[in-house]
């Protein structure tokens, strides 16, 4: 799997740009971009994921191989800031700071296997995943200030 975002991911351990960058965001706060913003990443959606899960669930165990899952759309850092900002409609503020020696410039996959092989399985865009990912957020956060 590529770069997994969705509703649920555990933001704690630093991993997950999309849904660091949202919550961020829900929570009026700057969005962290590490290094210049260039870095490239292959984003798939979790209930995508969850989908290609539950479908694999039908195959014969004999028809087992090895995929690639990813939404085949490779986006920089600025390029999906500039998206967020013009889905959600905030003007947030972004901090670059120096880049970490962890950070892989590239990170692209080629998922034209699996989509062959699955091909009942149709991917959500980019856009709408951001999109119902932050609503999922925000509700989230509104639930937990009514709480306290």
């Amino acid at each position: 799997m590529s770069n997994v975002y969705g509703e649920g991911q555990d933001i704690g351990k630093g991993l997950g740009f999309i849904n660091t960058a949202l919550e961020k965001i829900a929570h009026n706060e700057s969005v962290v971009i590490y290094g210049d913003g260039e870095n490239v990443r292959d984003y798939v959606y979790v209930r995508d994921v969850a989908k290609l899960l539950t479908l694999s669930l039908e195959k014969n165990i004999n028809d087992s191989d090895i995929y690639n899952l990813s939404s085949n759309h490779p986006v920089s850092l600025n390029e999906l800031v500039d998206l967020m900002k013009s889905i959600l409609g905030i003007n947030f503020e972004v901090k670059y700071l120096p880049m970490r020696a962890s950070d892989n410039r590239k990170v692209v996959l080629d998922n034209a296997k699996i989509m062959k092989h699955f091909d009942q399985l149709s991917l959500t865009p980019l856009e709408n995943g951001i999109e119902q990912t932050y609503n999922y957020l925000k509700n989230k956060a509104s639930y937990v200030q009514k709480s306290l």
